[in-house]
């Protein structure tokens, strides 16, 4: 009885981990499901602003202080010129023909405010992504930093990995996560 026990915990947490895993969830919100926007807004809090794209695409945007200067240019056809502490997290939705809701498809995240997989947030080290395992295509630029981009698979995975839909992190020369995204389009 003792081993049964022993064995099913192993088990329970086997599964468990994989099923952490199986998922991308930004605080909590599960990409490719389908949510109403007061959900989005109970789980996310209320944005300052959303944005409404031309590919129909649907953007909470929330802003913040940060401690140094960010000008991006957001790939939602529009320039966003930040001043020197303000910074934009930008969660991305769809709607889809016949489904009822948002359908959650990307983000860009740049403060502390929101989660990935309630593991990583900006601020962290990057090392602590390369710990959770999987295959990792890292590039590096010129001031030392890079772009992580994180393919979580099984061991026993073939075949191709399509890197252009997978979570990627973007780190500065001390190996500090400083914007987190999954775009593809």
């Amino acid at each position: 009885m003792k081993y049964f026990k022993i064995i099913l915990a192993a088990v329970t947490f086997s599964l468990f981990s994989a099923a952490l895993h199986a998922q991308i969830s930004i605080n909590g919100l599960i990409m490719n499901e389908f949510y109403t926007e007061e959900e989005i807004i109970e789980i996310l809090g209320t944005p300052d602003s959303i944005a409404y794209a031309i590919e129909g695409y649907i953007y909470f945007r929330y802003q913040e202080e940060k401690e140094t200067q960010q000008n991006i240019s957001v790939p939602i056809g529009d320039k966003v010129e930040l001043t020197n502490n303000e910074s934009i997290d930008y969660i991305g939705f769809d709607k889809w023909q016949g489904k009822e809701g948002l359908h959650f498809a990307n983000y860009i995240i740049n403060t502390k405010r929101f989660s990935f997989n309630n593991m990583f947030w900006v601020g962290d080290p990057i090392s602590k992504v390369k710990a959770e395992g999987g295959q990792f295509l890292d590039r590096k630029n010129k001031n030392g930093g890079g772009c992580l981009t994180w393919a979580r698979v099984a061991d026993d995975h073939s075949g191709p990995i399509e890197w252009i839909v997978c979570p990627r992190f973007y780190y500065d020369e001390n190996g500090i996560i400083t914007c987190m995204e999954l775009w593809y389009s």
